[in-house]
């Protein structure tokens, strides 16, 4: 998968992207599908400490996107350019090869985030930052309740497409 590529002119002579030409929203194509673009405003990742603890950890952003692919799976991407300091932290992330819920605000700072079961995809340098690339799926608004049942069941042990299955059965079930 690898880098999201945007327009030449978002980007500038140091291969950094130049936040002045990002639309909050834009239509990007894929072969003849639409992808909708969003501007992303926050960035957070939850996860589990070791003594079954909700630990949210807040990513300052330099800049970032969400891309929704509307393909017939319903995922989007979501890519955060950030300080390289956050690079170890990343690595160890997606060296655990584990679905990470993350909460995204998009568009606008005044938006509620949006909650995304994800696996990261890829670390890349560009210029002296790095981009950071998740592809999941967005789950509903009902952000306390979501996020305390994802931790709960990810305590239970579950994981990957387990972890989603019983995520959705556990919604149908009240």
């Amino acid at each position: 998968m690898g880098r999201i590529l945007v327009a030449p002119r978002c980007v500038n002579a140091n291969n950094e992207i130049d936040v002045a030409f990002l639309p909050a929203a834009a239509t990007l194509r894929k072969g003849s599908k639409k992808m909708k673009t969003f501007k992303l405003k926050s960035l957070e990742v939850i996860e589990s400490d070791s003594q079954e603890q909700k630990v949210v950890t807040n990513i300052p952003l330099i800049d970032g996107l969400a891309i929704n692919r509307e393909d017939r799976d319903r995922y989007w991407l979501v890519e955060a350019y950030v300080d390289p300091t956050y690079h170890d932290y990343f690595k160890a992330l997606k060296n655990k090869q584990e679905t990470i819920i993350i909460q995204a605000k998009i568009s606008k700072e005044s938006n509620d985030p949006a909650v995304f079961l994800a696996n990261m995809v890829d670390i890349n340098v560009i210029g002296s930052n790095i981009n950071i690339l998740f592809k999941g799926k967005i789950i509903d608004q009902r952000k306390t309740k979501m996020v305390d049942l994802l931790t709960s069941l990810m305590k239970e042990g579950y994981r990957g497409e387990e972890l989603i299955s019983k995520f959705e059965e556990s919604l149908k079930n009240g």
